[in-house]
Formats: structure tokens, sequence, C-alpha cells
């Protein structure tokens, strides 16, 4: 199950914590694929509790599995006597919010796996594969079946419950230790006004017990336990008949429910725990859930902890760069916990099941007089959450394209503006929650840079006090935004976050949110997948939290580095000047002088839908050629036709390339960084030439250029341009700016899908890349099905606003000759 350079995992069990840890690691970007013993996840039948500490674990990953919709909510805890006096109760709903910070849920369990089968989407599931072992490799991990097969991944999670075959070869083989008591589990259509909705009922009698939950739609899970010796209930060979003599004179709505669920509904297990262990895992494998930690069910937790379990395995995983090391660092901080849980469950089930009537008599006075507070704290440190890992922070000097980009920021700001128009209702509060979810998963999203007082060395340094600064605009246009303000204004990198972001509505129904970014962490890729990852739009498998990445430099593919590195780079570098020497690339003109320091991006806005668009994308598929070379081609003519326009020119046109498919390990779109470098592409402008040629030329260079890697050989020409500090980079800009391969560049991202898009209609997602000190006229195209977004950004005063209104023109009027 190898996947390129992303780390996979096999887990091996498709129950609560297995089907928990495909989706916690998936939402970290992590590969998964389950393999479950049984031929069919079949119905379980009985229900089970998911306490707060669980809900408000998923929430740090973002996760939520909609139980107010599956199951309900626990309202009422209640004690009482065999006969349903009540001894004590509690408002369990007030003391989950209080420790947890989230709500606590009864359902059926077969409503919970359903929940997770939903949230995992296409995650592979392997059903009817029984695993046997395993062997750890230089590159992971082997795992064998029963079957004779064997798969390989980077790490393998042993969740295959208290009898894991996992466990067994790590630890040995064992029997599980009896709990002292058989339980019998079911769910059942029920209604009684002693079960009130919420209700959470337990009935402690003479060595036996018996609980009512209430899991919705007007279901009722119910237990009973009863002492009994290891044999007796691991091998229960009583009926229906007889559990209901065991409860003979208990409350009215005890025997009616037994009465009333068929005996085919009613299941017997034996109530088994393990002593606690340490040992966890070896080198790629680990253990999680009941197959590191089974516990009675007393303190309700054994499904919470394998929730827990999965939700910290994932944060530590996304938090390191070395995978094994991320498993040890899981199984540290799971130990004390899972250790406490397990004694708490085993000390509170001996209490629960006690016979002789003295000590349950003392048992009867302590639950009835207890103060409030002392019962409340003995509920605090099961239903406290567990601290998601602290993130690991990103504490690094920039690399040369990082530092290339701080430099220009500082010295005339550099920023990437994603937009998108949103209908539907869209507050502040659910956007404040979104931009913390979103902040919390991106170490670069935490950060500020410093420098020394000279503005050399500039470093990442964590910011994670500083929340993305959110602003709130009514009625404002947000072409105006951004022109007059998200373009001009800093980003005060020294503080961080290195974004903000801004909330325009013009009705309680349709908003406008832009992203703003600056440049050093991100390319209009990134600001639009982020915005749609703040939007929700698309499949959860975008939404992963990203590991701390080293300097774009040190991630380049070994081809590129070392002695054969820069020999391609010095190919490129003397290449790319006599290309120059031999073609004299015309450039666009400044219509003044403005100095690096006192230089503002404005930008104009055009788009092309409807039957133009449609007529487009049928004329370059008929031409060969994309919609970005059209565009470029018609960009290319606009940009000879604004100087001489009867002259025959070859005019040059830099292209942003992707470097993330080059990395290793690979990147995603939406992980924060600068992730670009530019590759030049020259085409013969003539005055009665058709675009369609220049298209052509400009597709067959960009491809020529990218199959040498001149977007990789340009990283590490960069390494040697790139100035140390704002204050000595005055030459290396002049440099750039009078022999660089040329001052208008078109930049290319194509918009997420709208799909999923949750309680909204989104629609107009587009970016706009500041042009700052890198170029006069930067062109930012955004393109979907239903159209082109065109955003011509400028350096005022190099250009007019009359000529860039006019070089806009013209190309929206040539893409339309073109679509005819």
């Amino acid at each position: 199950m190898e996947n390129g350079n992303r780390t996979t995992a096999a887990v091996i069990g498709a129950g609560i914590g297995g089907l928990t840890t495909a989706i916690a690691l998936r939402r970290v970007g992590v590969d998964v694929e389950v393999y479950e013993r049984a031929g069919a996840l079949r119905p379980a039948g009985f229900g089970l509790s998911l306490q707060g500490n669980a809900v408000a674990s998923l929430r740090t990953l973002d996760i939520d599995l909609g139980l107010e919709k599956r199951g309900q909510e626990v309202i009422s805890f209640n004690l009482l006597h065999p006969d349903g006096r009540l001894m004590r109760s509690m408002d369990f709903g007030q003391l989950s919010r209080t420790y947890a910070g989230a709500p606590s849920y009864c359902l059926d369990r077969s409503d919970l796996r359903a929940a997770l089968l939903e949230e995992a989407g296409d995650c592979p599931i392997h059903l009817g594969v029984a695993a046997t072992g395993y062997r750890n490799d230089p590159d992971g991990v082997r795992v064998r079946f029963a079957d004779g097969r064997e798969v390989h991944a980077d790490l393998l999670v042993g969740a295959d419950g208290i009898h894991s075959a996992i466990r067994r070869q790590l630890v040995g083989a064992e029997e599980p230790r009896t709990g002292g008591f058989v339980c019998w589990l079911a769910t059942q259509e029920f209604a009684h006004p002693n079960v009130p909705r919420g209700a959470s009922n337990h009935y402690w009698g003479a060595g036996m017990r018996f609980g009512m939950h209430d899991v919705g739609d007007g279901r009722i899970y119910w237990w009973g336990t009863k002492n009994a010796t290891a044999e007796q209930a691991r091998d229960w060979q009583g009926g229906k008949d007889d559990v209901i003599r065991a409860y003979a004179g208990w409350a009215e709505e005890v025997q009616d429910i037994i009465a009333a669920t068929p005996e085919a509904g009613i299941i017997a297990v034996p109530a088994q725990d393990r002593p606690f262990r340490g040992r966890w895992g070896e080198g790629a494998v680990t253990l999680l859930g009941d197959a590191a930690h089974p516990m009675l069910p007393s303190l309700g937790q054994g499904a919470g902890s394998s929730v827990e379990d999965a939700v910290i395995l994932a944060h530590c995983l996304s938090n390191s760069a070395e995978p094994v090391g991320a498993l040890r660092r899981y199984e540290e901080l799971r130990r004390k916990r899972t250790r406490m849980l397990v004694n708490k469950s085993r000390s509170l089930g001996r209490i629960e099941q006690l016979e002789a009537a003295f000590p349950r008599a003392v048992r009867s006075v302590y639950f009835r007089q207890a103060p409030k507070a002392v019962l409340r704290q003995v509920n605090k440190r099961p239903m406290t959450p567990p601290p998601a890992p602290e993130k690991v922070a990103v504490g690094r000097t920039l690399g040369a394209l990082e530092r290339w980009h701080w430099i220009a920021d500082q010295i005339s700001p550099l920023n990437v503006v994603a937009r998108a128009r949103v209908h539907g209702a869209l507050t502040e509060a659910l956007l404040r929650q979104r931009l913390d979810a979103v902040q919390a998963r991106h170490p670069l999203l935490r950060v500020a840079v410093v420098a020394d007082p000279d503005g050399s060395n500039p470093r990442f340094v964590p910011a994670d006090d500083r929340p993305i600064p959110l602003r709130l605009a009514e009625g404002a246009d947000w072409e105006q935004e951004v022109d007059g303000r998200e373009l001009t204004e800093p980003l005060g990198s020294a503080e961080g976050p290195l974004l903000r972001a801004v909330l325009l509505s013009s009705g309680p129904e349709t908003h406008d949110v832009l992203l703003t970014l600056s440049h050093t962490i991100a390319d209009g890729s990134t600001a639009l997948a982020l915005l749609a990852e703040l939007l929700r739009l698309g499949d959860d498998k975008a939404r992963v939290a990203t590991p701390t990445r080293p300097a774009p430099e040190a991630m380049l593919p070994a081809g590129h580095r070392g002695v054969r590195g820069s020999a391609k780079m010095l190919r490129m570098a003397v290449g790319g000047q006599l290309t120059a020497l031999r073609r004299r690339p015309g450039r666009l003109a400044a219509s003044q002088n403005v100095e690096f320091g006192q230089r503002r991006t404005r930008f104009v806005h055009r788009e092309i839908t409807g039957a133009v668009h449609s007529g487009l994308r049928q004329a370059c598929e008929r031409e060969g050629v994309t919609v970005v070379d059209a565009t470029a081609a018609a960009l290319l003519t606009a940009v000879a036709r604004d100087g001489d326009p009867d002259r025959s020119r070859v005019y040059g046109i830099g292209f942003p390339t992707q470097l993330r498919d080059d990395f290793v390990p690979g990147l995603t779109r939406a992980e924060p960084g600068a992730y670009m470098t530019m590759i030049p592409a020259y085409a013969r402008y003539a005055p009665d030439a058709p675009a369609w040629t220049v298209a052509r030329e400009i597709d067959t260079e960009l491809a020529r250029r990218a199959a040498r890697g001149e977007h990789l050989s340009g990283l590490r020409l960069l390494g040697l341009l790139c100035p140390k500090s704002p204050g000595t980079s005055a030459k290396s800009l002049r440099l750039m700016e009078d022999n660089g391969p040329g001052n208008v560049w078109l930049y290319h991202a194509t918009q997420p899908a709208a799909a999923g898009a949750g309680p909204w209609q989104v629609c107009g997602m587009q970016f706009v890349c500041g042009a700052s000190v890198s170029s006069y006229l930067m062109v930012s195209v955004s393109t979907d099905d239903d159209g082109l977004q065109l955003n011509f950004a400028y350096a005022n005063g190099i250009l007019t606003p009359e000529r860039v209104h006019a070089i806009a023109a013209e190309v929206v009027d040539v893409l339309g000759r073109m679509a005819a």
C-alpha cells in the first residue's frame, strides 16, 4: 500500500477504535487502509456511551460525527435501588459540559459505526482478512494475514480488540482477566415514565446491577450484570427466562423491558480486562483501544478512550516528521491516563458488584449523602479530555525562496488574497471558529518572522497565542477592499500571524470572504485551498493537518542537489542569458520611475463566463492548448499592443510554477509555504499572426522548460542571488528588474470545486497576487467549469490605471475573438 511520499498506515480492526483511527489519521494526511477479521460489519444489537471527553477530543481534529442525530445526549444520571427508589441523581449534561466542554451521548453501537463509516468515506476497508503477525523492516512494517497475503506500510496500528493478534506477538499470549461477572446487553424500543428523555438509570442490587439508557428514537439500551465465575461468564448457558427470574421483584420498568426484548436480541458477554502493560509498540507498530488497555465497563470509557487514542495518535503524527518517533510519543502520552481508567474501572466494578448486606448498606449511605462536590470530583478525571499534544513550533531560518518573498514584502507589501462569494447564513462566530480550526492544523499559520537588527537572518518564530485577525465590513465591495486595503496594507510579519481574514456582508444571506496571506508562506493555489478548507468545500480528506516542514531547498529531489544540481542550475542560467541575448525580448515599459519602497499594488478585475467561456474552452480543445495558454497569448498580445502594436517582436511572460509535486516528500496544495518559482516563456508577436500560434508556442516552451526541471534549478539559483537583508537588496532588485526574463507574470490556479459546501452556496472563488517589487504586472488567473476570473495586479505609478484597464480590455477582447 505504498503511496508516493505520503505516510501509509495499516489499521487492524474495524471497530470503534480502528475506524476512528482511520478517520483521524486521514485528517492529518496519512493514507490508511483498514483490515477486519469479520466477513461483514453486522448490527451489534447493543449500545454504548461516548462521553464528553471523547467528543471534545474529536473536535480538536474538526471531526463532527453528528451524534446529536444518531443518539441521545445524556441529561441525567440516576442511581436507584432495585425497586426503583432513587438513591442519587446528578445533572450529567452540566457535568459533561463543565469538565469536558462537550455533551455526552448514549447511542446504539451500530449507529456509531454508521457515523464512523460515513466519515471515513472512501477509506479502503478489507473484510474477512485476519491478521496473524507482523515484521518490522527498514522501510516500515509487513503485516501477515491468515490467507497468506502480506501488506507493507509505514505504520501498523493494532486496534483489533481484547484478543488482538498484534498484541499477542508484541507481549506474548495471555488470557484476559475476569471482572467477576457476566453482562447481558440489548437495545429495545421502549417507553416508561421512569426513563425520561436523556436518562441514564443505574439500579444497584446484591451482586447484580441493571442499566437503562435512552439512545434516541424511542429506543433504550439496557444491560444487566450478575456475579459469576470466569468460566460461567465466558460461557453463559442461560436464556431470557433466566434473566427475567434474576430480576424478579425489581422495578417495574426493569422487568417490562426484559420481557419486551426478543430472546435473540439479548447478548451475553463476560466482563473482562487485562492487567495494564506499559509496552504498546515496537518499531513501526503500536496498539490502540482494547488491544492496548481493555477495561471493565464501569466507567463507560471503553469506546471513549479508544477515540482519545486515535486523536492523540493523529496529533503526534502531524507534529512530527519522524513517524516511528511519533508512535513512541503517542504511547508515552497515553499511558498515565489509560492506566488510571483501567484501574478506576476495576475499583468501581468491585463496589458496584458488592453482594454482602453491610458493605451494600455503606455503599448506599455514601452515594446518598456524599456532598455533590465530592461526587463531581470523582467524575472529573475520567471526563476531562486529554490535551492535544503541544504543537511543534516552526523555529527555523527562512530558506532563500522564503527570504526573497519576505524581503520583497518588507520593501513593498507582497500579499496574496483569496476571495469567495457565500450565499447563506454566515456569522462572525462561525467564521471565527473555522479560522481557529484551520490555524491549528497548519504550523506556518502560527508564526511570525523576526530578523537581526540589520535585517539579516530572518527566521520563523512561534506566534501561537495570536489568532488570525478577522475584520467585519458591512455593505463593502470586495474589489474595493482588495484594491484599497488587502493588497496595500502589510500583515505585520514581526508580530504574526502572517494572514488575516475579512467578512464582507451585503445582507444576511450574501457575503464575501477574503483571506489575505503573506507570500512568504503562501502562493495562489494555497490561498484558494485554505479558503476552501475554511468554508469546508470538497472532500474532508483535504482538511488535514500539515507537519512542520524544512526550508524549500531542503526538499529538492536528489537530482537537483549537490554537484548534479549545481551543474543543472548553471546550464539553466547560462542558457537563459543566451536566449535573452539572442531573442532580445520586449518588455512592458514603465510610465514613470517609482522607487522600490514607494511601490504599491492595485488591481483590475475582469471575468469571462457564459457562452464566451464555453466557446473558448471548445476552441482550446480543438487547437490542442489549454485555456491558460490562450490567456497567456492574449496577455502577450495586449502587452505588445500597449507598446508598439505594428512591430513584430518576441515578448516574454513569467509563469510561477509549482514545486510541490517534485519535492521529497511531495506536498499538497493546501500546505502553506512558498513553493513556486518562475519559468519564462517567449513567443513572437506579429500584428497579423493568429493568437493561436502564440498560444502553441508558449505551450511548447513551458512544457520543454518544465521537463528540464528549470523550476527546480531556479530554486537553486535563487539561493545564490537572494540578498541577505532588505537593506542590501537594492542591487539585486535592480538587476532582476533590468535584466530578468520579464516584468509581466501570469499566475494560474484552478478553483476548488464548490461541492460539499454544507449550508452555503459558494461561487466566484479567485485570487489576486500582489506585484510588489517582483513585476510591473501580475495577472492572476482562476479557472473552473463556470468561468475564467482575471485579476490584473500592477505596480501603481509604474503603470497607470488607464494603461492597465486598456491591457485588461485587450486581453478580454482577444479571448473573445479566440472563442468565436
